[in-house]
């Protein structure tokens, strides 16, 4: 017969105990991995608002001087702060992973590969100490070599 398993509502560490053992809780496992997930949305967030709060006026100055002095290639400076706009938002990757994420245990880091050229990518890189490769996550293919926007 299994043995059955009581929840200690006082167990500052949120554990599951048994008779002679004490396994993590799904419960607080899932509790930190949301917690995680939130703070780094929340961080994204904050990037994305600091990049619209410095491209907008970047965009502004860049579009006058190309009228004002115009070069051989129209619009040049406009479009190298679209680029950059652009550059940034790929490697911010806001949004991409948050299907793949709810479906894993792990939410984002799941959902990414550590070391991939994004925001996520570098801080599960820094979190688990190195990067993953690029074709496998959990010993399975994932289909996709990392977590850039489709």
């Amino acid at each position: 017969m299994p043995r059955e398993r009581t929840v200690t509502p006082n167990d500052p560490d949120d554990r599951i105990s048994a008779p002679g053992r004490s396994v993590p809780s799904p419960v607080g496992k899932d509790r930190n991995v949301i917690i995680r997930d939130l703070v780094i949305f929340q961080i994204k967030l904050l990037l994305d608002g600091l990049k619209d709060i410095v491209l907008s006026p970047m965009s502004i100055v860049a579009a006058a001087l190309d009228i004002l002095s115009p070069t051989k290639q129209r619009g040049k400076r406009l479009y190298a702060v679209l680029t950059l706009g652009e550059r940034f938002d790929k490697w911010l990757n806001l949004f991409n992973v948050s299907e793949r994420a709810a479906a894993h245990e792990e939410g984002l880091f799941g959902a990414s590969r550590a070391g991939a050229n994004t925001l996520l990518g570098k801080l599960e890189e820094l979190v688990i100490g190195h990067a993953e490769d690029e074709d496998v996550k959990d010993g399975e293919s994932t289909g996709a070599d990392d977590d850039t926007p489709r």
